[in-house]
C-alpha cells in the first residue's frame, strides 16, 4: 500500500493538475519545475525527522550525514523514483486533455 502512496500519489496528484487543472501544453517545464520543488522538500523533510544520531534511531541503518542518522541515498532513490513518476503523470494529463478537447468544425 505504501508503494502505490509513493508511486501512485506523484502521478495522481501531476494527472489532475494538468489534465483538471486547465493547463496548456507550454506549461510544461513549469510543472516539472514543480515537481523539482516539491522533490527537494521531501528529501528536506526526511532529512529534518532523521535521528540526531545512531542512540536515537531505534536500531534503523543509516549513516551520520550532515549531522543526522539517515540514509541520503536511500532517500534520493525514493525521491527520484517520485519524480520520474511525476514526470510521467505530467504528459499523462496533457495527453489526456489532448484526447477530451472537441474536434474543431
Amino acid at each position: 500500500m505504501l508503494t502505490l502512496i509513493w508511486l501512485g500519489g506523484p502521478l495522481a496528484v501531476a494527472v489532475l493538475l494538468t489534465a483538471v487543472g486547465g493547463a496548456r501544453f507550454g506549461h510544461w517545464p513549469w510543472l516539472l519545475l514543480v515537481g523539482v520543488l516539491l522533490a527537494a522538500a521531501v528529501v528536506f523533510i526526511a532529512y529534518l525527522q532523521a535521528p540526531p544520531d545512531y542512540q536515537h534511531s531505534n536500531g534503523t541503518e543509516g549513516e551520520m550525514f550532515l549531522g543526522r542518522w539517515w540514509d541520503p541515498n536511500w532517500v534520493v532513490a525514493i525521491v527520484g523514483i517520485g519524480y520520474f513518476s511525476w514526470t510521467v503523470g505530467v504528459f499523462v494529463g496533457f495527453a489526456l486533455r489532448l484526447l477530451g478537447q472537441r474536434p474543431v468544425e
